[in-house]
This record gives C-alpha cells, sequence and structure tokens, in this order.
C-alpha cells in the first residue's frame, strides 16, 4: 500500500475505535470478542483434529456469553457448510462470532424493533453519549456508508462503519 492508502486506512480505524468506543465506552473501542478469547474458546470446543465440530458451536457461543437460538446455529452452520464435514475452522468460528456480537448490537440498537437503524438516532448517539464525537467525523461516516441517501442503515451498512469496506 502506498501512504496515502495506509493513512486513509488507519483514518477508517480510528473512526471506527471512535465508533466502538462511544457505543460501548466497556470495550475501550474493541468488541468484545477479541481473537485470544476466541482462540481460547476455540480450542475448549475443538476434537483431536483441531477443528470444531458443528454440533459444537452453539456451547461456545455459550461460553462467549452470545446466546443465539437454536435456530440461529443452524442457520450459521449452513452458511459455512464445508460439504458435510461438520467442521469449522479458527477463522470462520472467529468471524461467526464477531458478526453475531455485532448484529445484536445493532438489533438493540435499531428503532420500534425494525432491522433499520436510523441515521439520525446513530448520530444523536455518538455525539451526546460515551466518549463522543465530533459532529462533522459522524457526518462523513454517515455519508460515506448510506450510500442511498435514505437515512437508515442496513445491517449490511452498519457493517461497513464497523469493520470498514472488506466486509
Amino acid at each position: 500500500r502506498g501512504s496515502g492508502q495506509r493513512l486513509a486506512a488507519s483514518s477508517q480505524q480510528h473512526k471506527q475505535r471512535k465508533i466502538c468506543q462511544a457505543m460501548d465506552p466497556a470495550t475501550h473501542g474493541h468488541i468484545r470478542t477479541d481473537s485470544q478469547t476466541l482462540r481460547f474458546c476455540y480450542d475448549q470446543h475443538c476434537g483431536r483434529d483441531g477443528l470444531m465440530p458443528h454440533s459444537e458451536l452453539r456451547r461456545a457461543f455459550y461460553a462467549l456469553q452470545l446466546w443465539p437460538t437454536a435456530q440461529d446455529v443452524e442457520v450459521m452452520t449452513r452458511e459455512v457448510d464445508d460439504g458435510d464435514r461438520g467442521l469449522i475452522p479458527f477463522q470462520t468460528f472467529a468471524q461467526l462470532c464477531r458478526n453475531w456480537e455485532l448484529q445484536q448490537t445493532f438489533l438493540a440498537l435499531c428503532d420500534n424493533g425494525k432491522e433499520l437503524l436510523s441515521c439520525a438516532r446513530l448520530r444523536e448517539m455518538l455525539t451526546t453519549m460515551g466518549n463522543k464525537m465530533q459532529a462533522t467525523d459522524v457526518n462523513e461516516v454517515l455519508r460515506l456508508t448510506d450510500t442511498n441517501g435514505d437515512g437508515v442503515l442496513t445491517f449490511h451498512e452498519f457493517k461497513k462503519i464497523m469493520w470498514g469496506a472488506e466486509q
């Protein structure tokens, strides 16, 4: 990467950290499902081959204090099905955990039980609660994320704020 790209990526990571802190100051800008915790949990639920069987996924989530229903876990395992081997590699497990945690955060922030988050609500939270962000930073993030300009964020758009464009 060139220096301009590194600077832009660094700025994006800084903004993502500030958003995490603003939404949950207890995390200090880090998602609770950090790699070390996930690795420890994964290792506790692996078979001798070093891979996690699908049957252990819900127990592992519960050990991390993430509470998906049996139906949620079934959907997740279908999404990551590896050709009926029934095994989940660590990176897939970590992604499932992080995605679940972020989805639950998103749903908790949504208005009226709909799976849409108004930009106005997110703007208000980020500029008035926790580690407050500057309104100009929030407006820039929302402008880049709410690509269709409808004033609401879907989960996919919210993930772009939290994890960047690679998602």
